[in-house]
This record gives C-alpha cells, sequence and structure tokens, in this order.
C-alpha cells in the first residue's frame, strides 16, 4: 500500500516522557546547535558533521509552527518516534530512534 506522510494523523493523548525533549533537539538541530549530550556515542560524530543540514533549508521553511508526534512504533528493536515539524512554507518529517538509555541513536528526516 502507498504511504503518504502528509496523510498520518496525530497520536492522540499525551507525549510519552521519552518523545518530550524532541522537540528541544530537533530546534537545535535545526539551528545547526544539536546537544550532543542527547544522543549515543556511536550517532554523535555524524550528527556533528551534519549540523549544517538545514542551513540552506531554513530561508524556504521559515520558522517552526507545529510540532506533532504522528508515529510511535519500534524499528529495529529500538523505540522510534516520528514527528511533522510544520513550518511556515513547508513540513520536515523526522524519526528519532532511541537507545536503551533513551539517547538518539539514529535520525531519518524528510523534507516535503
Amino acid at each position: 500500500p502507498k504511504l503518504s506522510l502528509r496523510d498520518l494523523a496525530p497520536v492522540r493523548g499525551k507525549l510519552p516522557a521519552a518523545a518530550q525533549p524532541l522537540r528541544q533537539e530537533y530546534e537545535l538541530f535545526y539551528a545547526g546547535t544539536p546537544d550532543l549530550r542527547r544522543y549515543s556515542h556511536h550517532a554523535r560524530l555524524t550528527i556533528w558533521q551534519s549540523r549544517d543540514t538545514f542551513e540552506g533549508r531554513k530561508p524556504r521553511l521559515g520558522a517552526l509552527k507545529d510540532w506533532q508526534l504522528v508515529r510511535h512504533a519500534p524499528t529495529g528493536g529500538q523505540d522510534s518516534y516520528l514527528f511533522r515539524a510544520t513550518h511556515e512554507h513547508g513540513e520536515v518529517y523526522i524519526r528519532y530512534s532511541l537507545d536503551r538509555d533513551g539517547r538518539i541513536e539514529r535520525v531519518v528526516w524528510w523534507h516535503l
């Protein structure tokens, strides 16, 4: 079946505790200043090297207007959260996978 990220409805209810700091981490990463302490040792170098990922997109995307959890499910044996970050002029979908200690192990994002 076809999957449209835009068609995913927000998850109802309270945001799980492990997911609550992820908006702030997205905002830091978007600004090019990720908090490396939130990432696993394995992911830190990659995140640091890609910290300017959104630099060229920021003028087109604009400010963050809304943040919604659209899916919470295990991915590759890790607790994963898929968010919709709605900006003034576009959307970014970002999936965080957390290790057993609650640190960010993987980050995957899509810009629509």
